[in-house]
């Protein structure tokens, strides 16, 4: 079997990509449209003179879920949980630790609440919205500057700067010594990154291949991206490599089948001839780099398995396998077997035009009447009769009646039906998304028959339809984020961590997940339920103080606590840990024990001291006894605190002998190379 040649694979792809969604002309024309609704841009019929006033239907309903969607996925409550799929403890413990860590990555990215309100804004627009993510690996320079040194200091220095994630420490700059043996030194440090990355995909750089039902079963899934030379470069690829590859400009265009990227920067697009990129130097030079994610059969062993291929132009840069598909994808209406489905602003593009259209027409009639055409004959002065002037004259010759000779032409007013009309129009918008302002379609005479239960069911509807949306992207684009970026570290991230999640210390080991896990929606998605969750929360909790009370089994600490972070949850207060200790966390509940036990101390010595009778003194022996074992308990911790610190103490020295047994064999290395007695200088420096 021979494996294929790249000639061949790069042949495939270019064929694959021709035949992608993007390069698809009706597809690209409704996105283009659709964003153009939304921003309210000209429909490109207008003609001078009249009227051209457009509706923002698209833009209200976008805006009107946008809030919802915000407050039910971007708030401070966890959006998806990890479920166990055995009673084990370990699944139980892994399941939580992932949920925890996987929300914490996606909620720690660079600009995250940008990027992900513009994945789920996006959905609401165009048919499909699509975020990738991904692990980057990067290497950064930087150049540290030190002035005064001593050789013995700078050996030191270096030795600090050189930790795991320093790939190399260079000297690039050094100064002659003074008198006093002094100089400056510059370290330049390059350092290996490696991070998660998840980004937003333009739609127009979006490639998926046609007719696919999901993005696992496409035969070819990827995206453009424009990088300069630098960034290559600092994502390890060579210079040579890199030289190769054509920049944007010369034979390479970006796709130019959309012009989504046109309408997006409509009013920054001040010429047509500037690229947006001024700088010129080899660094800054842009290149356009595919990213693609294609089944195939490579090794010609009659499998076709899936592929990351990463090219410019004929030049192959990455080829290697990769059985997943690192995107996650959003549609705000699903539509059966499709990936793509549909938008909200597709469900009111029709109307936006109509209404649009009679807005024009009643503004117009309202001009018209306003500003009446007249009949008028040859003794009329046709420049004054055309001059609007308040309170000005127009001068009439002849000898007949000034009425004779003007004549105005009476446009009769049909603007109040074309308001009719615009609120039948809103009714159909509502009847549609379940957007809709209550009062818009009311007059001053309807609004006294109208109840408070038909506004309640109005806007119930029109809850149920945005949690709707919320539903579906949960269960779809957010659920196989949660999945992908799951996978990712599980499968590339190699080192123990430690982070900060609710407050709470949080280290994590990816290495030693073994279990699968479904993912679960764990957000409120009924948009406009906060206060009646709060209502049943607080009743279950009472409900459970009485159980408690009565010393039933059916309720314990943990339950209780669960309520309660479901009502803080609900609340959208923060942690809970801000209100409530954790029963099943030792940490958290000591100092509370640590509380009850002092006051339970006091009481007793209260007590004891109020007893002055023969028959108390049994009791009071009783109770010094209880006291004693309590101020035990509370040495015995004391003493633990006491040994875990002179442990750490002892680690410390042990630490600082090794660096000095380090540092001396540096300066040993160092003689030898420079040819130069340092020992002196070395104990001068301890001396001090």
């Amino acid at each position: 079997m021979a494996k294929m040649k790249e000639t061949d694979l790069v042949t495939l792809l270019d064929a694959a990509n021709s035949d992608s969604v993007a390069f698809s002309g009706e597809f690209n024309a409704a996105s283009e449209q659709a964003l153009e609704y939304y921003m309210g841009m000209p429909f490109g019929d207008e003609e001078e003179g009249r009227s051209s006033l457009i509706s923002t239907d698209v833009q209200d309903v976008v805006e009107a879920d946008m809030p919802s969607l915000a407050r039910t996925f971007l708030g401070s409550s966890q959006v998806m949980k990890f479920t166990p799929l055995s009673d084990k403890p370990e699944d139980e413990k892994e399941a939580d630790q992932k949920t925890k860590y996987v929300n914490w990555l996606i909620r720690h990215q660079p600009e995250s609440f940008a990027t992900l309100h513009g994945w789920m804004k996006s959905a609401e627009i165009q048919k499909i919205s699509v975020v990738k993510y991904f692990v980057e690996d990067t290497l950064k320079t930087t150049e540290h500057e030190f002035t005064g040194l001593s050789d013995f200091e700078a050996v030191a220095l270096e030795e600090d700067l050189n930790d795991e994630d320093v790939k190399s420490v260079d000297i690039a700059e050094t100064t002659e010594p003074e008198e006093d043996g002094k100089f400056d030194i510059t370290f330049r440090v390059t350092k290996g990154q490696q991070k998660l990355r998840i980004c937003g995909i333009r739609l127009d750089n979006f490639r998926v291949s046609r007719f696919a039902t999901s993005l696992e079963d496409a035969e070819l899934v990827g995206d453009d991206e424009i990088l300069t030379r630098g960034e290559l470069l600092s994502q390890g690829f060579t210079r040579k490599q890199i030289s190769e590859i054509t920049r944007i400009g010369a034979d390479q265009n970006e796709n130019n089948q959309s012009q989504l990227k046109d309408v997006t920067f409509h009013d920054e697009n001040d010429s047509d001839d500037s690229d947006g990129n001024e700088i010129t130097d080899w660094a800054s030079e842009e290149i356009l780099i595919e990213n693609r994610y294609v089944r195939i059969d490579f090794d010609d062993d009659g499998i076709a398995e899936r592929r990351y291929v990463r090219k410019s132009g004929q030049i192959v840069l990455v080829n290697e396998p990769f059985d997943h598909v690192p995107y996650a994808a959003l549609s705000a209406i699903l539509m059966p077997h499709k990936l793509i489905g549909r938008s909200r602003a597709e469900l009111v593009m029709e109307t936006q035009r109509a209404k649009s259209e009679m807005l024009r027409g009643a503004a117009d009639n309202t001009y018209m009447v306003n500003n009446p055409r007249n009949l008028a004959d040859e003794n009329v002065n046709i420049d004054e009769l055309n001059d609007v002037i308040a309170y000005g004259t127009v001068q009439v010759k002849g000898e007949g009646t000034a009425a004779s000779s003007i004549f105005p032409l009476t446009v009769p007013f049909v603007a109040d039906k074309a308001i009719m009309m615009l609120n039948y129009l809103d009714q159909q918008r509502a009847n549609r998304t379940g957007a809709l302002a209550t009062s818009q379609s009311l007059n001053a005479d309807d609004l006294n028959q109208e109840t408070a239960t038909r506004f309640t069911g109005i806007e119930k509807s029109g809850a149920e339809k945005v949690e709707l949306v919320a539903r579906v992207f949960a269960e779809t684009g957010w659920a196989k984020l949660f999945e992908g970026v799951a996978w990712m570290v599980g499968r590339f991230q190699n080192t123990e961590v430690e982070v900060m999640v609710l407050g709470e210390q949080l280290t994590v080991d990816p290495t030693n997940w073994k279990f699968d896990h479904h993912v679960v929606s764990e957000v409120g998605l009924a948009i406009s339920d906060n206060e009646e969750s709060v209502q049943t929360l607080t009743g279950i909790m009472a409900d459970q103080n009485i159980l408690k009370a009565e010393g039933s089994t059916l309720v314990d600490d943990k339950k209780r606590y669960n309520v309660r972070e479901r009502l803080i949850k609900a609340t959208g207060l923060g942690s809970i840990r801000d209100f409530y200790n954790d029963p099943e966390a030792p940490e958290e509940t000591l100092l509370a024990e640590n509380e009850v036990m002092r006051q339970q101390l006091e009481l007793m010595g209260q007590q004891l001291q109020a007893s002055a009778n023969p028959l108390a003194e049994a009791e009071a022996i009783k109770r010094e006894g209880d006291i004693a074992i309590a101020r035990g308990k509370l040495s015995l911790d004391a003493a633990k605190l006491q040994a875990d610190s002179q442990q750490a103490d002892a680690q410390l020295i042990l630490d600082q002998r090794k660096q000095l047994s380090d540092l001396a064999i540096k300066i040993t290395e160092l003689e030898l190379q420079a040819g130069k007695d340092l020992s002196k200088q070395v104990e001068d420096n301890k001396q001090v």
